[in-house]
């Protein structure tokens, strides 16, 4: 992917245990969300107070804002940015 690409997500369910790039599954806790954005790792989007808001769709599908930003934890350099608008994964 490179920016202005797109990419149809899918919603896990709760127990799924195998994460490919564009899934997404809400956290046991209710508190957040495991991503896995195109081209990233598996990771996590906050949805405690002052991070991201996500919007559930009566399809399944969710939104997130702002945009995501998807670092490596390693060196912090940028693996993906962009946004997830009712399941469509956004670079850019």
């Amino acid at each position: 992917m490179s920016a202005g690409d797109v990419m149809q997500g899918r919603r896990l369910p709760p127990e799924a245990r195998d994460f490919a790039a564009g899934d997404y599954q809400q956290m046991a806790d209710g508190r957040g969300w495991n991503i896995r954005p195109p081209r990233g790792h598996l990771g996590w989007l906050s949805t405690d107070p002052g991070h991201h808001t996500v919007v559930e769709h009566e399809d399944g599908t969710i939104t997130a804002a702002p945009s995501i930003l998807h670092t490596s934890a390693r060196d912090g350099s940028v693996i993906w940015h962009g946004f997830l608008e009712r399941g469509v994964w956004r670079e850019v």
